[in-house]
């Protein structure tokens, strides 16, 4: 049981003795199943280890696909890991038909050093170019995708690298709007005691996403939820609106928030299909 639903259960036993009344918990309510696709046993999953400084590597998963139609470069959200992204990772592999490496970055998961808005960059770029140079890869489909703080790295490759497609999720425009978007969200009352403000490093860096997706011209992907509270849906529009891509696919999730987005549900998983079918090699 997680600790919001404790707290549901004791807030609903709370309001019972309130309105002096009884609330009965049964069995089935003290289990919180969460389910997933099954993982394909025939994806051979192999320990990846790029050297990024002399001291620094970064490293992840290479999940090898059989009668794959080409390569994804994965970057997760913040908060989460490699480990922690397995069942999207194996879903797209699995149903998408694709080979996908996806590393941790600086300072997470299996990763050496400390994580910065540079490092994200560069080695999204030694990501892709150890893609090409090590797993024979240049040949073949390339697509990037980015959900969340990983839509920075995936659209500084794509405005830098050729790549088959770019696939965002739920893509911030930059650090400084995404932020007084979360002090709006912050109560006036607390306001007198609070205020979120981005630092001058953070409001001056560059490039952000926004600057950067003008300089793309692959085929792009944006899926975004409805009710996303942390990302708004208006910033995946007007991500999508200053893209530099010729073939723009957009395809927002209704209901859905920032955390809850599930790609092997659809309208997420039929997006995915098509975009990776009509834009492979």
């Amino acid at each position: 049981m997680t600790f919001q639903n404790i707290v549901k259960n004791l807030l609903l036993v709370f309001c019972a003795i309130c309105l002096s009344c009884t609330k009965t918990i049964h069995e089935k309510d003290l289990f919180y199943p969460r389910r997933f696709p099954a993982l394909s046993d025939e994806v051979i999953r192999t320990n990846v280890s790029i050297p990024v400084e002399d001291t620094i590597s970064v490293r992840g998963w290479y999940l090898h696909s059989p009668d794959h139609k080409g390569s994804i470069i994965y970057f997760y959200g913040n908060g989460e890991s490699v480990n922690a992204a397995s069942v999207p990772l194996y879903w797209l592999a699995t149903n998408l038909k694709c080979n996908v490496l996806a590393i941790d970055y600086r300072g997470y998961g299996f990763s050496d050093g400390v994580p910065s808005f540079n490092s994200l960059l560069t080695d999204g770029i030694k990501i892709y170019d150890y893609l090409m140079d090590s797993l024979e890869q240049s040949s073949a489909s390339t697509f990037i995708y980015g959900r969340s703080i990983g839509t920075i790295p995936a659209v500084n490759v794509a405005s830098q690298k050729p790549v088959s497609g770019l696939i965002l999720e739920a893509p911030p425009t930059s650090a400084e709007e995404v932020i007084r978007r979360w002090n709006s969200l912050v109560p006036w009352w607390m306001k007198l005691f609070l205020r979120i403000r981005p630092d001058k490093a953070l409001k001056n860096y560059h490039p952000q996403p926004v600057e950067s997706i003008r300089e793309v011209v692959a085929p792009l992907l944006i899926i975004h939820g409805t009710e996303d509270e942390i990302i708004p849906i208006e910033f995946g529009r007007r991500m999508f609106k200053e893209a530099g891509s010729k073939q723009k696919h957009w395809c927002p999730v209704p209901k859905a928030g920032h955390n809850n987005l599930k790609i092997y549900n659809s309208p997420i998983s039929d997006s995915l299909r098509v975009f990776v079918d009509q834009y492979g090699r």
